[in-house]
């Protein structure tokens, strides 16, 4: 008895559970393929002549002064926060401000030629933004909403 050339019943069903666990990781990935989207949108436009290099700043202003911001914004009011964070976001902002000062304080010994204190200001304040994976990993609303915009902000 030979295989019928045409699908069965049986071979329908898994076909469309295929097709459906298809959508699923197309639906998952939606951010992700419009990303690429973008960037091939961007390369084609660039080719065409449509994007100078004179663009650059300009769109890179926007992005990261009004996009980015508004991104993050978005994606934290749509966190159900509980109140016991209330205590972290104090602890954070207080140990913030105590390295603030304690690194504006210990900047006056840096020799200030060609700019380096203000490097060396600049390098050693954003150097404790690690301190907040574990306590953004510890939740999963915060860790799958948050944390990634963390890290690109890092």
């Amino acid at each position: 008895s030979a295989e019928p050339a045409y699908p069965t019943a049986g071979d329908m069903g898994a076909l469309a559970d295929v097709f459906s666990a298809l959508d699923a990781a197309l639906a998952e990935q939606s951010s992700f393929v419009l990303g690429f989207v973008c960037m091939f949108g961007a390369v084609l436009m660039r080719q065409f002549g449509c994007l100078k290099t004179t663009d650059v700043v300009p769109l890179s202003k926007v992005t990261f002064n009004f996009c980015f911001p508004c991104m993050l914004f978005a994606g934290i009011s749509k966190i159900d926060m509980h109140p016991s964070l209330g205590r972290v976001a104090i602890v954070s902002i207080s140990v913030n401000l105590l390295w603030m000062l304690a690194v504006l304080a210990s900047s006056w010994f840096v020799p200030r030629h060609r700019g380096l204190r203000g490097q060396w200001i600049f390098n050693t304040t954003g150097c404790n933004i690690g301190f907040t994976y574990p306590i953004l990993l510890a939740s999963t609303s915060l860790a799958k909403d948050l944390f990634p915009a963390v890290v690109v902000w890092d």
